[in-house]
């Protein structure tokens, strides 16, 4: 058996110079592009929360002042794909299935 092959070599000779700072950039890069989307999953938690106190607390005005309220407004998500409305035909979302 040849003797070479049963040892290796350390594992700094086998990165170039300079790999290691710019892995360590674009993982600190990463970092805070992820507390960004965090804070901004955040920020939404607590917008939709204080909508939905303040419908909350409208509805409940209106009828201490005796006026009922006015109905919610239910719409309806939007579906994927789109409308052709030259021949009336429906084109398949992103899923390959049919509207």
């Amino acid at each position: 058996m040849n003797e070479t092959s049963a040892t290796s070599a350390s594992g700094d000779s086998l990165l170039p110079d300079g790999i290691t700072t710019l892995t360590t950039i674009h993982f600190a890069i990463i970092a805070v592009l992820a507390l960004f989307v965090i804070a901004g999953l955040l920020w939404g938690i607590k917008a939709k929360r204080s909508r939905k106190k303040a419908s909350r607390d409208v509805i409940a005005n209106a009828r201490e002042a005796g006026v009922e309220p006015a109905p919610e407004r239910v719409t309806r998500p939007r579906r994927a794909g789109r409308v052709n409305r030259g021949r009336g035909l429906r084109v398949a979302g992103w899923w390959g299935g049919r509207g």
